[in-house]
């Protein structure tokens, strides 16, 4: 709470800046650019420090045809629900990955799962 309150309190200032024409233009990008950014990430089947994954795009699946649902459905009012559309929607993929994943359908390689096998054909 001490964060957001000095968050708040660091942006007044900024407040007339950020009413501006150029600001109140660009903020129209930002969650485009965000989901963007995810998408990208999903489609990636490294997620750094030489964890792979692999079929976690499966878990995108219900939660976009549920956004696209909810765009057809209010196509005047998407934008005003957008935001809270996407927090809807990640309780969904987290439990439709963790279903998958005990499944079997997402798989996941840690870097040590790599070495042992890199190790065991040396031994042979």
């Amino acid at each position: 709470m001490s964060i957001i309150a000095l968050g708040v309190l660091l942006l007044t200032p900024l407040r007339p800046f950020l009413g501006s024409e150029a600001v109140s233009t660009s903020v129209n990008y930002v969650l485009p650019a965000l989901f963007g950014c995810i998408v990208l990430s999903m489609l990636s089947k490294d997620v750094g420090g030489g964890v792979k994954i692999t079929g976690r795009l499966k878990a995108a699946i219900i939660p976009f045809v549920l956004c696209l649902i909810i765009c057809f459905i209010i196509p005047d009012y998407y934008s005003v629900v957008e935001g809270f559309v996407m927090i809807i929607c990640i309780p969904i993929i987290y439990f439709i990955s963790k279903r998958l994943y005990k499944k079997g359908k997402i798989t996941v390689t840690l870097p040590t799962d790599d070495m042992e096998t890199t190790d065991d054909k040396m031994e042979v």
